[in-house]
């Protein structure tokens, strides 16, 4: 499954985020598209399923990857679009 660690919010409890939940997204190569696509896919759907069981009831997520680490952002966000889809079947 894909690795995410949670940490404070420090400066941000005063906006009303108690946590962070930082997911590690992978390097986008060309070479490697499918299992850059399976690592994005894993982080999302585990921290979604992590948050829903420390009963998270509001969550934010940026387009993980598509930055500097060149996740194409229309592959990006329907990998995201995909792993919300599978956590909202397992439920």
């Amino acid at each position: 499954m894909g690795q995410y660690a949670l940490t404070p919010s420090f400066d941000l409890k005063e906006k009303g985020i108690k946590k962070i939940a930082h997911v590690f997204g992978p390097v986008f190569t060309k070479e490697n598209e499918k299992q850059c696509i399976d690592q994005l896919f894993n982080g999302v759907l585990s921290t979604l399923l992590y948050c829903d069981a420390m009963s998270h009831v509001s969550i934010a997520m940026p387009a993980i990857s598509s930055g500097i680490f060149g996740f194409p952002l229309h592959l990006c966000a329907n990998t995201i679009f995909n792993a919300i889809q599978a956590y909202i079947d397992k439920k």
